[in-house]
């Protein structure tokens, strides 16, 4: 999941375009809270793959370095 675009029906609101009642805006400002949460969790999962890849080469290197030394 590389990108995501958030729903329209997170971001609708009334038919002018604002939200009248309270409670409609209160559960709409929660919801749009647990996305961005969620969005969040999987920008730090990304980053976090990322970080592991760049030691996963670095370790497969090191690896074929000592093996290379090991058949010499």
């Amino acid at each position: 999941e590389g990108r995501r675009q958030i729903s329209w029906i997170w971001q609708a609101g009334s038919e002018d375009g604002t939200v009248s009642d309270a409670a409609v805006q209160s559960n709409l400002q929660e919801s749009l809270r647990v996305e961005w949460c969620k969005a969040r969790a999987r920008a730090q999962r990304w980053t976090e793959e990322c970080e592991l890849l760049q030691e996963e080469m670095r370790r497969v290197l090191q690896y074929h370095e000592w093996r290379a030394d090991w058949w010499e």
